[in-house]
């Protein structure tokens, strides 16, 4: 029994030698390319190998904080793979798949690899994307070792494209306006009415507003001694314009007594406007004074004596004004200054007192509005200047400043006080503060590729803006090249978009122009011109994809060689076993195993071996 088992040891020695030379001589076939290699199936695009859990996605960096639709970004993939039979280190390769974003590169030579214990930690920076503007997933085919892995990541910082809602603006009613106001003056007098006389007098109506006067009457009516000796005292008048004068002629006959040197004729002017909104009737009045000479009835008593008549009135009037060019914008400072003169060529006036009130829309910018004047001659005139401002409130129009007198006069040993006031109108106007900001476009357009461009407005005016129209022209398609905006009131702002498409690369101009009427009525037309750099769009085709590098074979075994060395090996072992039985025959099986331990030992090769006993 113990001879059969150290045979049996003696055996599986050898076989062990044997195994060992069969391996070397695998290797030495493979190094020498003797046998054709073994070819590893790879597993078809989309069906990544299962790495059981050994990949793990850990995060992602992205050099944009907002990525929204045509913006260019690079994004790093971070990865763990967990597998100890890898050694010390591995080959990472990565390719892109179809995903939110297009375009996009990654170059091998850019992937890092860190051991990190058992494990690896893996960065794969992908640069050139551009968002799509739908999802938030960027895919990626990872290989490590032979093995495939589709991994996806969602991009938390992919803002998706939302379509812009516009929404039809309804024009507002605009407000109605008030009704322009009349001017009204008459020709020179170079005599005074005398009593009995009568005259054909001029009267100039000058319309001081923007809205057309449309089929004006006009009615007189006259002071105490003077009358009117024509068939109708009311006289149809042809249109006036904004800013236009027209004219009318009026016979008038003093009473064969006057009682006062200062008569006069007062005047009505209806007419119609449009205010806006409709038609609508509007008025307006006046009254021009007619220097009268006094003649009063004499008594028929012999022993009085003759009436003295007295001298004509010393009227003061304002002969010129000014304010500092053709209107005052609302809210600004300007200086009035007016002159005026005696238009008596007999009679000086004294203590003379000139007041001014500013009325609607005026208040007096620093000192007085009362000025004082000891003397003024006959003919002589005198000048006032007033430091004023304008409420930034106040509507455009003509807006009047009130100037009274109060002075006396000697005449026939006689102090006479007298009362007068006249109107100074100061056209007022809005200034245009309706601000746009310059057109928005994005960094990078494609062809064909739907673009917002934007802008936004806001009204800084104290009135409103009408009738705001935004158009769009160029070589760009868009849906809604013009926009009514409609009207804005004070304070109000807001967003104009355009959804602009360009067929063709490089550089797209177009302008959008802003259409308005300003707080005054005017006109306003503002241009933006725009140029936008236009590019192809990169067209991929979602089925191809970068071919992957053709895993090395792994060692194979050569099985035929192992086959023939261990047939050869059991030849040797039969021999072996053969000589050993005719050795035993001739010696006693207590000397075998007593000098077996040390007294055998063997050498061979496959070609054949030898036994040598001590």
């Amino acid at each position: 029994m113990k001879h059969v088992l150290k045979r049996w040891i003696h055996i599986g020695l050898i076989i062990v030698m044997v195994m060992s030379m069969a391996a070397a001589g695998g290797w030495a076939d493979e190094e020498g390319n003797t046998q054709p290699p073994a070819v590893q199936e790879t597993p078809e695009i989309g069906q990544p190998a299962d790495f059981s859990g050994e990949l793990v996605p850990t995060g992602y960096t992205a050099d944009r904080s907002s990525i929204t639709k045509g913006t260019r970004v690079k994004i790093s993939v971070q990865l763990k793979y967990a597998d100890r039979s890898a050694g010390e280190g591995i080959t990472v390769d990565a390719t892109r798949l179809v995903d939110s974003f297009s375009g996009g590169t990654i170059d091998s030579s850019a992937i890092t690899v860190t051991p990190a214990g058992q494990s690896f930690l893996i960065d794969i920076p992908v640069t050139g994307l551009v968002y799509g503007g739908v999802g938030n997933s960027l895919k990626l085919m990872v290989s490590i070792g032979g093995k495939y892995e589709q991994i996806e990541i969602p991009i938390k910082e992919c803002k998706e494209y939302e379509e812009p809602v516009y929404e039809p603006v309804v024009p507002e009613t605009p407000d109605p306006i008030p009704a322009p106001m009349a001017l009204m003056s008459r020709n020179e007098m170079e005599t005074p009415m005398k009593a009995g006389e009568t005259r054909t007098i001029t009267i100039f109506v000058k319309n001081i507003g923007t809205s057309v006067m449309k089929s004006p009457l006009i009615t007189f009516s006259a002071s105490d001694s003077l009358f009117l000796p024509g068939s109708s005292s009311t006289l149809q008048m042809k249109d006036i314009y904004g800013g236009k004068t027209e004219s009318v002629e009026i016979k008038v006959q003093a009473l064969d007594e006057i009682s006062n040197v200062s008569q006069y004729l007062e005047m009505k002017l209806d007419f119609r406007y449009y205010n806006n909104v409709t038609m609508a009737d509007g008025s307006s009045s006046g009254r021009v004074t007619i220097p009268a000479e006094v003649k009063k009835k004499k008594e028929e008593k012999p022993e009085e004596p003759e009436v003295v008549i007295d001298s004509p009135v010393p009227n003061l009037i304002i002969n010129g004004f000014n304010y500092g060019g053709s209107a005052v914008a609302a809210g600004s400072e300007f200086g009035l200054s007016f002159q005026f003169v005696n238009t008596s060529s007999t009679l000086p006036v004294e203590n003379v007192v000139v007041t001014l009130e500013g009325g609607e829309g005026f208040t007096i910018n620093g000192g007085t509005n009362t000025f004082y004047f000891e003397k003024i001659g006959k003919g002589g005139s005198k000048s006032v200047s007033v430091p004023m401002k304008v409420q930034s409130d106040v509507k455009n129009g003509a807006k009047p400043v009130n100037v009274s007198f109060k002075y006396e006069y000697v005449d026939n040993s006689k102090r006479i006080p007298v009362s007068s006031q006249m109107q100074i109108t100061v056209p007022v106007y809005q200034p245009d503060r309706f601000e746009i900001t310059y057109p928005t476009v994005p960094v990078m357009v494609y062809t064909g590729e739907e673009t917002s461009v934007t802008m936004n407005y806001v009204n800084k005016s104290q009135t409103s803006i009408l009738n705001v129209e935004a158009i769009l022209e160029g070589n760009v398609e868009t849906y809604t090249p013009v926009q009514n905006l409609g009207n804005m009131e004070p304070g109000k702002s807001g967003t104009v978009a355009f959804a602009v498409t360009a067929r063709e690369a490089g550089q797209a101009e177009f302008t959008i122009k802003f259409t308005y009427e300003d707080g005054n009525g005017d006109v306003k037309t503002r241009e933006f011109p725009v140029t936008m750099t236009v590019e192809e769009m990169m067209m991929e085709d979602p089925g191809m994809y970068d071919p992957m590098p053709e895993p090395e074979p792994e060692p194979q075994t050569n099985w035929k060689l192992i086959g023939g060395v261990a047939a050869a090996a059991a030849a040797i072992i039969f021999l072996i076993i053969r000589k050993k039985k005719k050795s035993a025959a001739l010696k006693k099986e207590t000397e075998m195993w007593n000098t077996w331990d040390d007294g055998i030992s063997f050498s061979g090769n496959a070609e054949g071996g030898q036994e040598e006993e001590k």
